[in-house]
């Protein structure tokens, strides 16, 4: 028994870092990078850097990978860090074009975007969902049609499998079709009494005097970014249905912006990512589950078009052909590669 103890405690310390005063900066700018994902070798979230792009104390893998919207991954051995020594990533080289608008009245803004969500359960893959999706949002006031033309579901066929021994199991299924509000995150984020000082390249952004993230105003690569951390002044709350309990314990929200002065609207999105974190329970069960949420959105072409030309896409949406799902071609990152293998080995279409 002695043995075993000790060889725990060995494991226990082969598999910690101690990242204590360790900050995640931009490689060109040397600002603060808050908000991303620290990746384990299973591909959970071990941890999320703060809004000061601090990392958390300590991380207990071997192997860790940065993950964040606006920057390219980077893997790195937790031995190999330095306390207090920053740590750099680079942004991810955007290729912004100009947006013209033709001479005669637009009525909508219309994005074509890809799509995929996906759910991990105590860090195993459960559901996976991607496809193109179409919005058009009319200028006039800002409401948004929503066209899915394509789109498919994988499960993981083991786990859900187990699922259907449990009598009246309640679907944990939390991935999502994204749907555009209408008025962009930092829009909302202003109406409900969000600031920021708006005139250096990282702002600190408030809500009731509490700092609820940041807004990164890269004028030299014409970049807006809004990091935004949803339950920051909020109580965090659980629910209950049918003897299960669910509570929300991180919502990270981050949308990419062409910069433009004074206003960013839908015309100017580049992509999106929401992060949740949240643990499932059953009145039976003796612990409670992690589940872990990713949500992306990528922009992949906008335009301005008439009442007339949207009626006409919306009808040639209808009987596009398929498209193949895109895989690290620059614009969509690749999942980490413990993802894509669980993809091809372990899930199957939804029936």
């Amino acid at each position: 028994m002695k043995g075993r103890l000790l060889l725990l405690v060995f494991f226990v310390c082969l598999c910690s870092g101690n990242l204590f005063g360790q900050q995640l900066l931009d490689a060109t700018d040397r600002q603060p990078v808050p908000f991303a994902q620290l990746i384990g070798e299973k591909g959970v979230t071990i941890g999320v850097t703060d809004v000061n792009g601090q990392f958390p104390d300590s991380i207990r893998c071997k192997e860790i990978t940065i993950q964040h919207l606006a920057y390219q991954s980077k893997t790195l051995r937790v031995s190999d860090l330095v306390a207090a020594v920053p740590i750099y990533i680079s942004p991810v080289p955007y290729e912004l074009g100009e947006v013209t608008v033709a001479s005669h009245q637009v009525d909508y803004i219309h994005l074509t975007t890809y799509f995929r969500s996906y759910q991990l359960n105590d860090s195993c893959l459960k559901y996976y969902r991607d496809g193109y999706a179409d919005y058009f949002i009319r200028l006039k006031n800002k409401k948004v049609k929503r066209i899915v033309p394509q789109m498919r579901t994988l499960v993981n066929r083991h786990l859900v499998e187990n699922d259907r021994q449990r009598a009246n199991q309640v679907v944990d299924k939390y991935i999502t079709i994204p749907y555009m509000e209408e008025r962009t995150l930092i829009e909302r984020i202003k109406e409900n009494g969000g600031t920021y000082q708006g005139d250096s390249l990282m702002n600190p952004l408030f809500v009731d005097h509490i700092q609820v993230g940041v807004v990164k105003m890269d004028t030299a690569k014409k970049v807006f970014r809004v990091e935004y951390d949803a339950l920051a002044t909020r109580k965090k709350k659980s629910g209950t249905l049918f003897g299960y309990t669910t509570r929300l314990e991180n919502y990270f929200q981050t949308e990419v912006y062409l910069f433009r002065e004074g206003y960013q609207s839908y015309m100017d999105l580049l992509n999106r990512k929401d992060y949740r974190k949240l643990f499932y329970k059953h009145k039976d069960d003796l612990r409670e589950q992690l589940i872990e949420v990713t949500d992306e959105l990528y922009v992949l072409s906008h335009e301005y078009l008439t009442s007339d030309e949207a009626k006409s896409r919306m009808a040639q949406l209808k009987s596009a052909a398929e498209k193949a799902y895109p895989v690290g071609n620059g614009v969509v990152p690749s999942l980490p590669s413990c993802l894509e293998e669980t993809l091809e080995t372990e899930m199957a279409e939804e029936r």
